[in-house]
């Protein structure tokens, strides 16, 4: 997945199949600058799905065992639950209402 930041032109975020999220910024100069937020160090466990609410500061993940975290945009953790049995394949927060999101398998 790959969100854009809407309000750097030149970040973007990223939940891989490497088992990590992160915001990642291009500078001509340096190349990418990466930062992780979430790392599983588990290749039989990787992120599926990824939204940001930009008004809230908030970052949603979704991971292939059911797992879905919650962060700011600064990386700190708000919750990580277990809302699916299965893989969660989809992430997304309102638009209307930016602190409701709904997931799905």
């Amino acid at each position: 997945s790959l969100v854009l930041d809407e309000m750097d032109p030149d970040r973007f975020y990223t939940a891989s199949i490497d088992g990590t999220v992160a915001r990642q910024l291009y500078s001509d100069k340096e190349g990418i600058r990466r930062k992780v937020f979430l790392e599983t160090n588990d290749w039989e466990k990787w992120y599926t799905g990824l939204d940001i609410s930009f008004s809230s500061a908030l970052l949603v993940a979704g991971r292939n065992n059911g797992m879905v975290s919650l962060l700011s945009l600064e990386g700190e953790k708000v919750w990580d639950l277990k809302l699916h049995k299965t893989k969660c394949n989809f992430v997304q927060f309102s638009i209307r209402q930016p602190w409701m999101m709904v997931t799905s398998i």
